[in-house]
């Protein structure tokens, strides 16, 4: 595998230029999974209560949503419970959710957005599914930097000076 310079972990548009450019140029999409298309119907049917109810049970049991949410508000971005609660469930690892959030926060600095709901999701970020699984694991390998010592590799996904013009 071959990995960034560290130097890239510096430069405030590495995670733009380096990461979400390519996923969103070459990133493979599937149509959205049954589960996927229950959650946006429910989504769209159910009532502000309901919605709650399926947030907070989800906050509890599941370690994902948290670890997103924790990332879109480190870049400053809103989504409503509902996107969250569907892009959390498209990911099946924590680095996912740190794919998805960097990808949405690049995605609302493109359309120029503030806040992100589960329509805008579906129709101008997602309209036709989601990312394979692996596209994502290809793309997470290419976002690996050389360690500063040069032993071993990390993320540039996770260096927020790498992330600044994605920021809020």
């Amino acid at each position: 595998m071959k990995y960034l310079d560290y130097e890239v972990t510096k430069l405030p548009d590495s995670v733009e230029n380096l990461f979400c450019k390519p996923l969103d140029e070459n990133g493979e999409i599937q149509r959205a999974s049954d589960d996927q298309m229950r959650i946006i119907l429910f989504s769209m049917t159910s009532g502000s209560q309901e919605m709650d109810e399926m947030y907070d049970k989800l906050k509890k049991e599941y370690m994902i949503l948290p670890i997103l949410e924790d990332r879109l508000r480190s870049l400053g971005c809103k989504l409503d419970k509902a996107s969250r609660i569907l892009i959390s469930l498209s990911c099946k690892t924590p680095g996912e959710a740190v794919m998805y959030s960097c990808y949405l926060a690049y995605k609302m600095k493109k359309l120029g957005i503030d806040f992100l709901d589960i329509e805008k999701i579906c129709t101008d970020i997602f309209p036709t599914g989601f990312f394979t699984e692996k596209s994502l694991h290809d793309h997470w390998d290419i976002q690996k930097v050389k360690t500063e010592g040069n032993y071993g590799s990390d993320n540039l996904l996770d260096y927020r000076s790498a992330s600044e013009s994605l920021m809020k």
